[in-house]
């Protein structure tokens, strides 16, 4: 999917809590300045389209990183879960950092 802009989603709003707890654990998590990977889980459009691009898994980080500010989120999915988790999470962390500038 590289270079390719979706545009299905644009306009779309989206509450950050709901009634699915690993959602609002991983929303908690971003709020505490974390990078947050997990399975996909297919609750609303945004994660049906991943889903249906074959994304089984995901990671999430908050713009900016700092904890307890929070603008929006980078997300980032893959189609089986990569090997080095942690150097995900730091490629994330300068991202966000880099878009919250």
């Amino acid at each position: 999917m590289h270079g390719i802009v979706e545009n299905s989603l644009d306009g779309l709003n989206s509450s950050l809590f709901s009634k699915d707890q690993s959602r609002n654990a991983g929303i908690i998590g971003m709020l505490n300045g974390e990078i947050v990977c997990d399975k996909i889980s297919v609750l609303d459009k945004s994660s049906e389209w991943e889903s249906k691009q074959g994304v089984t898994f995901i990671c999430r980080g908050g713009i900016p990183p700092e904890i307890g500010d929070f603008d929006g989120y980078v997300a980032v999915g893959w189609r089986k879960e990569p090997s080095d988790i942690a150097v995900i999470k730091t490629r994330i962390n300068l991202a966000s950092s880099e878009m919250s500038q």
